[in-house]
């Protein structure tokens, strides 16, 4: 018997704008749309796209007794988190562990108070609601009926304040319910290409349209004109629908540059970390990605680390951060 495959909120729209779709972590899942992945990854890049993770599993948490001490106590007994100091409506990456301590899965969870959200990876997500709910039977675990897309590149912020303001006076990590298009939107400034970026549930009752998809395009292109003093002709808003987990072989987009001045490079530096290439011990610069400002050059060997991966740049690269925050990594000198 072929395993039940589960479809996606959205796969209407996705098969209305021509995705091809393909079977993933048990979703049908648009797999790719007719520009291509090559288009769509550039597109990210320099701009902005829309990625369709609505196989994620979204849970909402809360004590069966309605109040924060238990739920705080439930979960830092089952997760290696600490309530201590985690300001309400900011989110922290966390793990699963099994009985030895060693990981089964990784969690993104935003504290709100009495009541946690959390993301679950799709190919474990009823397993991992399974062990939590045998972990912390003082507690809830219900699913969000929800869909959820991320909104990734570097025009995000410029994107998404057109439909609500105040998406640009979100930090990084923090969660906040934005109104769009007279939808309540659950929505966290994270991601996992690398670029700035929001991830937002689309509330079921509120689902997106073909209509929600070229308001989306007016506001990039209203922003795109403002920035460069035109509008992008053939320059569709792809909606993506995997996570980019890397960057490969292709030169980067060339975009215009124009003056500014960013924060200098020792604010990045976190710490200095051993790390051996070609079988020697050598003494690394450890840097924060999301302080790394406009202007930071340097070369390796260094180590970079943000949220969701940690990036080793070896003896004869070097790193440049361009004006759009991109980082750039060449072979030679920077």
């Amino acid at each position: 018997m072929s395993p039940v495959v589960r479809q996606i909120g959205l796969a209407g729209l996705h098969r209305e704008l021509g995705a091809k779709f393909g079977p993933f972590a048990g979703y049908d899942m648009p797999i790719q749309y007719p520009a291509g992945l090559k288009a769509e990854h550039l597109h990210t890049r320099s701009q902005a796209g829309l990625f369709d993770v609505s196989h994620m599993g979204q849970l909402h948490i809360r004590a069966r007794d309605g109040t924060a001490q238990s739920l705080q106590t439930g979960l830092q007994a089952a997760l290696p988190i600490d309530f201590t100091g985690w300001p309400i409506g900011m989110q922290k990456y966390s793990f699963l562990l099994n009985d030895a301590g060693g990981i089964e899965d990784d969690l993104m969870l935003v504290n709100l108070g009495d009541t946690v959200r959390m993301v679950v990876n799709a190919g474990n997500r009823d397993a991992d609601r399974a062990r939590l709910m045998a972990l912390c039977p003082e507690l809830s675990f219900d699913w969000v009926d929800a869909a959820l897309i991320a909104l990734q590149g570097p025009q995000a912020e410029a994107v998404l304040a057109q439909l609500d303001p105040s998406a640009a006076a979100m930090s990084f990590m923090q969660a906040r319910e934005l109104m769009l298009e007279g939808a309540s939107c659950f929505t966290t400034r994270s991601g996992y290409t690398g670029e700035d970026g929001y991830e937002i549930s689309l509330p079921c009752a509120a689902p997106l349209t073909p209509g929600d998809l070229s308001r989306l395009r007016a506001a990039f292109d209203e922003e795109h004109r403002k920035m460069f003093g035109h509008t992008a002709p053939n320059e569709p808003v792809e909606i993506v629908s995997y996570r980019l987990r890397g960057i490969g072989r292709v030169p980067p987009v060339e975009l215009p540059e124009f003056e500014r001045t960013g924060a200098p490079l020792s604010e990045a530096l976190r710490e200095m970390r051993p790390a051996r290439f070609d079988g020697k011990t050598v003494e690394c610069p450890v840097y924060q990605r999301e302080r790394l400002d406009v202007g930071a050059t340097f070369e390796g060997p260094a180590i970079i680390d943000q949220l969701d991966c940690t990036t080793v740049v070896p003896p004869g690269q070097s790193v440049r951060i361009d004006t759009y925050r991109n980082m750039i990594i060449t072979i030679g000198a920077a």
